[in-house]
């Protein structure tokens, strides 16, 4: 666990425990705020639940907005070709109907291949290797305007799989950085609803992009391209500013603030872990009268049971 935890601090210590300066309200009660000893065993909280309260307010506002735009930008660059293949891709690269769903897999191909990447968040600094995925898939994905050939955009959409493996999958790890395990579930699901957010705009969106580039010089699924996937390379550069690499980090809170969003993830490895035995899930109601199965005609009793629950007298 001592290596988990050097791993995915970077360098909260050196964040946290320099002299304090500045207003009041920037203060902390004692040294062992800033050591962060407050959340040893027997010792109470320095910190009231207003202030925690607060704490998880602003990483709504600031974090979890911020990295689902970033999952919208990527299910932008990821389902574009769809929209490409109407404004006139299929036809400019002589494309037949088993290439074009090659398109389609080699991106997925990748994405699960390289989707061990994720644990990169725990050996490189958060701001860094986000920012580097975003702007790769951008870069990716606005160099699709250039392909000339089959084989020169199952390339690029290959590597686009690569780069946007390396994000998604580990955003829930990533947040558990700075939220307890019982507010990750909304957390996440906010996050993952920007997927479906980007499916509700992106073919007007297309549609404006290729009606106002239908007669100029550039074929319209190359401008699709370079519009819908230059805003990740900006994104990239927000993201290197914006993300923060642990609680301790975040240029966002205060230091107080900084300091109770460290104790009281702190907190929360002294909360007793339950039992397998509690967590199983009971058919028959009451402990004591709980039902196991044998065998398979047991396993068909039990389902016959749970769907007519009236028939077990």
């Amino acid at each position: 666990m001592g290596n988990l935890r050097l791993q995915t601090d970077f360098g909260d210590d050196a964040e946290t425990t320099e002299p304090v300066s500045g207003d009041e309200d920037n203060r902390f009660d004692s040294d062992e705020d800033v050591e962060g000893k407050a959340g040893q065993a027997g010792d109470g909280p320095k910190y009231t639940p207003e202030e925690e309260k607060e704490v998880v307010s602003v990483f709504d506002r600031r974090l979890v907005p911020f990295l689902a735009l970033l999952y919208l930008l990527a299910f932008l660059d990821r389902s574009n070709i769809g929209n490409a293949k109407i404004a006139g891709l299929q036809e400019d690269l002589n494309l037949s109907s088993s290439q074009y769903e090659w398109l389609l897999t080699a991106f997925y191909i990748t994405y699960i291949l390289f989707e061990w990447m994720t644990l990169m968040y725990r050996l490189v600094p958060p701001h860094i290797y986000i920012s580097v995925c975003v702007c790769g898939w951008g870069l990716v994905a606005s160099f699709q305007c250039l392909a000339t050939s089959f084989w020169g955009l199952v390339v690029l959409r290959a590597l686009l799989g690569i780069t946007e493996a390396a994000f998604g999958p580990g955003v829930p790890f990533y947040l558990s950085l700075f939220y307890k395990r019982d507010e990750l579930a909304f957390r996440n699901g906010l996050f993952i609803s920007a997927a479906p957010l980007a499916t509700s705009f992106a073919s007007t969106l297309a549609w404006i992009i290729v009606k106002i580039s239908s007669n100029g010089a550039i074929s319209p699924w190359r401008i699709l391209f370079l519009v819908e996937g230059f805003p990740s390379i900006i994104a990239a550069v927000f993201a290197w500013i914006l993300i923060p690499d642990s609680p301790g980090r975040a240029r966002f809170l205060t230091r107080r603030q900084r300091v109770i969003a460290r104790l009281r993830l702190e907190g929360k490895k002294a909360e007793p872990q339950h039992s397998q035995e509690q967590h199983r899930f009971n058919w028959g109601g009451d402990q004591e009268n709980t039902y196991r199965p044998q065998g398979l005609h047991g396993c068909c009793e039990l389902l016959f049971r749970a769907c007519f629950p009236q028939s077990r007298n």
